[in-house]
């Protein structure tokens, strides 16, 4: 019951009961559904899902900064959650638990969402799960070439050794991160176009990981 707080500016709350009981940070809901399936999708409650664009004349207006005040301690609370629910995880030790406990689903949404956050946190406590390959999708750099997160390609890049191997994987349909980069632009008409358009976008790839 207590995950729903989650939809709401409670995590607060969340973190207070899970100090008192830990146990709570590894139970799954109804659903089958635990606290970092709801997190994964929740990007605004994280730093990299942050969108505030701010202005001088946003300074000067009343109570102005109570916003993103609210935003930052939002951010602060999702982070230390995340942190918190991933070492209660890693203290049971137990492979088969977290490889359960950390689904699919929790890798491929951060992924696709850009949380970052989750994704450090996760590969901090459980490294194996950088090469957790997902049917359909790819690997964690595939889908976030896919849906154009570039801070997660940052964060892989910061593993040299594990990104190479990653970038040089392929998917079902054969296709290289190269591949997968350009075909945001597959809709292009004109050969010379697209040609020039996977040009750009591998370029765009290689600066990501730089």
């Amino acid at each position: 019951m207590f995950i729903s707080f989650l939809n709401f500016p409670c995590i607060d709350i969340t973190m207070h009961l899970l100090q008192r009981y830990p146990d709570l940070a590894t139970i799954s809901d109804s659903n089958g559904s635990i606290i970092l399936n709801v997190l994964s999708k929740l990007p605004s409650h994280f730093p990299s899902g942050n969108t505030y664009v701010l202005s001088r004349k946003f300074f000067y207006k009343p109570g102005s900064m109570k916003p993103v005040r609210d935003t930052k301690l939002r951010h602060l609370s999702a982070v230390r959650l995340t942190e918190f629910v991933f070492s209660q995880a890693s203290a049971m030790n137990d492979y088969q638990f977290y490889e359960s406990f950390v689904s699919e689903d929790i890798i491929f949404n951060a992924t696709s969402y850009g949380i970052v956050e989750i994704l450090r946190i996760c590969f901090q406590f459980f490294p194996d799960l950088v090469w957790t390959h997902i049917p359909n999708e790819g690997y964690v750099i595939q889908i976030a070439i896919k849906n154009r997160q570039e801070k997660v390609i940052r964060l892989l890049s910061k593993m040299p050794i594990i990104c190479k191997l990653l970038v040089l994987a392929i998917d079902e349909s054969n296709n290289t991160t190269s591949h997968l980069a350009a075909r945001f632009y597959s809709n292009n008409k004109s050969t010379l176009g697209a040609a020039f358009q996977v040009e750009r976008e591998s370029q765009w790839l290689q600066v990501c990981l730089i």
